[in-house]
């Protein structure tokens, strides 16, 4: 189903392959480039964007907790035709991604597939970009989403856009659940950050 509006284009799970989670250590937390540390971070922030705009009824919420994580929970429900949730944090300067082969994610999930969005205009109607990833449930893990896994899309369907992403002028990223996994969620994230072939 299109989860679809003028003013928010969200994902729609599925149009990537879901990128498998490896366990970190020291050195691949040494190289990685940090685009969002929690310690850092305001939950006022990031928005809540649900399918209650269009009339359903998931809800969830985004806080920042006591440990330094963002917390992405809530309620997905597919009645009135809905079935999705999303938060989404938008930058006053584009971030410069451009020497970025993978963005890294790290997380502790529930065994729910999230889809993890970057946005290279300030539009919030045009194309955007996507990859998934499948959490692991009640485990902190660090995901790892190479820049060519990310499909473009639109209005929450697959994009026929042949716009290749520029990370170079990253304005926004958002997490998002859907794709018919009703019910409650929880996704904590302690860090977002980025690495090159290096």
């Amino acid at each position: 189903m299109k989860r679809f509006a003028a003013l928010i284009a969200l994902p729609l799970l599925g149009a990537a392959t879901p990128a498998d989670s490896v366990a970190p250590d020291s050195a691949e937390a040494e190289s990685t480039n940090v685009l969002i540390d929690f310690r850092a971070e305001d939950a006022e922030d990031w928005t809540i964007i649900d399918d209650r705009r269009l009339f359903g009824r998931s809800r969830s919420s985004f806080a920042v907790s006591s440990n330094n994580t963002g917390v992405f929970a809530g309620v997905v429900k597919d009645s009135r035709g809905g079935g999705w949730c999303s938060v989404r944090r938008t930058f006053e300067d584009a971030a410069d991604l451009g020497a970025a082969e993978r963005i890294v994610l790290r997380v502790r999930g529930d065994g729910h597939t999230y889809g993890f969005d970057l946005r290279d205009d300030r539009s919030l109607a045009g194309v955007y970009y996507e990859s998934a990833f499948v959490s692991t449930k009640d485990e902190w893990t660090t995901v790892e989403l190479p820049l060519d896994s990310f499909r473009p899309m639109k209005m929450g369907s697959p994009s026929k856009s042949s716009k290749t992403l520029d990370a170079g002028e990253t304005w926004s990223v958002a997490f998002v659940i859907a794709g018919g996994q009703t019910g409650p969620f929880r996704l904590e994230i302690e860090m977002i950050g980025w690495k090159t072939g290096e």
